[in-house]
């Protein structure tokens, strides 16, 4: 991932002193571009399936070989992280099919049941359930948890995301969930939660996880990938744990605008976990910290 984005502003770079916008590197991250499309092709070919799955790699793996990577980084690859490997494995050997047989043959061996047809035969969940009711007296863990609900993660006004004026995140191609309009310029955790993804290079988005499994995204602004961290601060590191209010990137709100991006601010709820009736909540004034903005059963 790293190596994406240095790419990319290399790019910007050389795009800059080049005449006309040219510029040799292109041939570079078309390959890298396709060659991560290609592990998300493999991963929909594994996944055939697992209808749930389908829904994120289908328009993950166009959109990657029409050159938006977010979709297949941020809702397959890095998910899974083998594919991610791959697909660099097969991008420095300048070859389009090394990804896709890499990801087949080590997906093979790395997804679950679960995870290949999105739910496993019964056989195989009926003793798991009963250890967990024998555990804790109930079967569902999500509950367990407590957590119900997410608090808003920055003061603003809430949209639905299919208001958002960029097709990535109005299609749900990375999963549904709200928008932010933002009135501050701090986003914070939405709950107690676990830092698994983090843009490092660029700091305008990271992903989390909750305790029941749920998986989310905050992406800061749109488009903003391309200003190379340029305007914005992250607070945390991949694996940390924070707890709900605790800031987690800081973004120059001038600098994005300046940029000709919209801030609009997404909280995508990227896989469910143990979440069930997931509800979004849109069309209010919220507190971060304070309003739920989603909440679940």
């Amino acid at each position: 991932m790293t190596g994406l984005h240095h790419m990319t502003n290399a790019i910007d770079s050389q795009l800059i002193a080049s005449p006309a916008g040219s510029t040799i590197l292109w041939p570079m991250i078309a390959l890298s571009n396709i060659a991560q499309g290609s592990s998300v092709l493999a991963m929909s070919v594994l996944q055939k399936k697992n209808e749930r799955a389908q829904q994120v790699n289908v328009p993950a793996c166009i959109s990657c070989y029409l050159g938006v990577t977010e979709p297949a980084l941020f809702g397959v690859n890095l998910k899974y992280v083998f594919p991610l490997v791959c697909g660099m494995i097969g991008s420095s050997c300048a070859a389009i099919v090394i990804p896709f047989i890499l990801t087949m043959i080590v997906g093979r061996m790395k997804l679950s049941n679960e995870e290949k047809f999105g739910k496993e035969p019964a056989a195989a969940v009926a003793e798991p359930q009963t250890e967990n009711a024998d555990a804790s007296g109930t079967a569902d863990s999500g509950a367990a948890s407590g957590v119900k609900e997410l608090k808003s993660i920055l003061d603003g006004k809430v949209i639905p995301i299919d208001q958002v004026q960029d097709e990535v995140f109005s299609q749900k191609v990375m999963g549904d969930g709200v928008a932010i309009e933002p009135a501050n310029t701090v986003v914070t955790a939405p709950a107690d939660c676990d830092v698994t993804v983090v843009m490092a290079d660029t700091g305008h988005a990271c992903g989390l996880t909750l305790s029941n499994g749920l998986e989310l995204l905050i992406h800061v602004g749109v488009d903003t990938v391309d200003m190379g961290g340029d305007g914005f601060k992250l607070f945390v590191n991949e694996g940390d744990h924070v707890k709900a209010g605790q800031p987690l990137i800081e973004f120059d709100s001038e600098k994005i605008k300046a940029a000709g991006h919209p801030c609009t601010t997404m909280l995508i709820v990227t896989g469910e976990g143990d979440a069930s009736n997931v509800t979004l909540h849109s069309g209010m004034d919220a507190k971060a910290g304070e309003t739920a903005v989603i909440t679940w059963d």
